[in-house]
């Protein structure tokens, strides 16, 4: 599953904010960065625990975008950051997305899961499942835009990657 789900990621590199349904005055593309470095710093840490902390700071950044953006006292609500959320967990591209959710579900002790921890699990479980399901109709566009634009990410990641193996062949000599 972690494969598919990073290349699915790969294939939609190209979604922006605005695709997604973003509010513009929610939109901060340094805030979103420190997020996405949160969430990728996941997969250096070994405990669940610590796991569980890196997303909860991400998500904690997201609802701090709102409020700095906003000026609402209490953050947003659940329609505001799950795009959000949504946003940069495709952007983090994380190789082990899905192992180390479900290492983290099955490794937290339930207590721990409840009030704000659960939430924040429970949002990134809907989230993930959102990116596996997306296609042209869920983004409003039509099937061969989202085609063309998810296969022009494909193709230049498998370009990437033949010019990463001729340099190594070429190193060989």
């Amino acid at each position: 599953m972690d494969i598919k789900f990073y290349e699915k990621c790969l294939e939609i590199q190209w979604i922006t904010t605005t695709e997604l349904g973003i509010n513009t005055k929610f939109v901060n593309e340094h805030l979103f960065l420190i997020a996405k470095t949160h969430l990728e710093n996941m997969e250096n840490e070994r405990c669940p625990v610590d796991k569980l902390k890196c997303v909860q700071k991400a998500f904690t950044i997201l609802n701090n975008c709102i409020i700095f953006c906003s000026g609402k006292k209490d953050g947003g609500g659940v329609d505001d950051i799950m795009p959000m959320l949504i946003y940069i967990i495709i952007k983090a591209k994380q190789k082990k997305m899905y192992s180390n959710f479900q290492f983290i579900k099955a490794m937290i002790h339930p207590r721990k899961l409840l009030a704000n921890y659960g939430f924040v699990l429970s949002q990134v479980e809907v989230s993930m499942e959102y990116i596996m399901n997306l296609n042209h109709e869920t983004l409003k566009i039509t099937e061969e835009e989202f085609l063309r634009k998810s296969s022009v990410i494909k193709t230049e990641g498998e370009d990437a990657n033949r010019r990463k193996g001729l340099s190594k062949l070429s190193n060989v000599n």
